[in-house]
Order: structure tokens, then sequence, then C-alpha cells
């Protein structure tokens, strides 16, 4: 999705400026391509699927903004991002793209026609990606990718 703006901006909440006002400039939430695979079994309650994510990542605020590279809040993000040169909007940040992969299994088990009990795993981020979702968002600040993580969870049906 390619998210151009153009100054002036009249009214609202963005008050944002480029150098050259002809210029477009482009938001946060512009990115180039984004995919999802899944794949799913099931067979007499047993599943186990596979979801694959692509990001191209998203438009980035400025790492080498005063007060960014030593302030810990932030400078971590730094090596996750990279400026980009565009002839139409100028020289910009953008996210470092990502793949991340989630492993699901799950079994049900019937106790009674109304009862049953669920056991599930997610094996999340399964080759520990190291990323970033945004960095220095004019709204949504810094997200961080979560590294792998182990999630169980057991749910009674009545």
């Amino acid at each position: 999705m390619r998210t151009l703006f153009y100054d002036p901006t009249v009214g609202g909440l963005d008050a944002a400026t480029t150098a050259n006002d002809a210029l477009p400039y482009l938001i946060d939430h512009d990115q180039k391509l984004t995919m999802q695979l899944g794949v799913r079994y099931e067979h007499r309650g047993f599943y186990g699927q596979v979801v694959g994510r692509y990001d191209s990542g998203l438009v980035a605020g400025d790492p080498t903004a005063p007060g960014v590279a030593g302030n810990p809040d932030y400078s971590f993000g730094i090596p996750y991002v990279h400026e980009v040169h565009d002839s139409l909007v100028g020289d910009y940040w953008r996210v470092n793209p990502r793949t991340v992969w989630n492993l699901s299994l799950g079994q049900e088990f019937k106790l009674t026609d109304r009862k049953s009990l669920l056991a599930e795993m997610d094996l999340l981020n399964v080759f520990d990606e190291k990323a970033i979702y945004n960095f220095l968002s004019t709204f949504g600040g810094t997200h961080v990718i979560p590294p792998r993580t182990l999630a169980a969870r057991v749910k009674y049906r009545f």
C-alpha cells in the first residue's frame, strides 16, 4: 500500500511538514508488501497449523534525530531500520523486512455429549526472528516483535 500525503495539512492532529511543500510524504502505515500463508490439518479433535507472515517494513521515524541514539528507550531499534532513497518523496527511513512463523497444536477430548476439554499449545516466532514492527511512529511509538514464545491453554467447555 502506498500512502502519500501532501502539505498543507489543514486541521486535524497531523501537523507534519516537509522541507519542500510540493513533495508528498509517506505516513507511518505505508508498506510495500505483506503476505501471510497458513496451513491447517484437522482430524478427530486434533489440529496442527503453521502460519507464516512476511512484512516488507513500515515507514519509520528518523533514528538520527536528536535524542534518539543515546536514549535506551529508542536506541535499541536503530539497527532494525534503514534509509530509503525515493525520487517521489525524497529520503526516508523504513523498518527492515521480516518473516515470522508460528506453530499451533491442539487436541479436544470429548468428556460427554456437551462437555469437552481442549488442550492447545502455540510456539510463536518459531525461528526467534529479532525485529521491530514500527519505529518512532507518530501515533504508535515503537513496537518490538516478541521473541520465541511458548503459550499453552486448557479450555473446559460445558
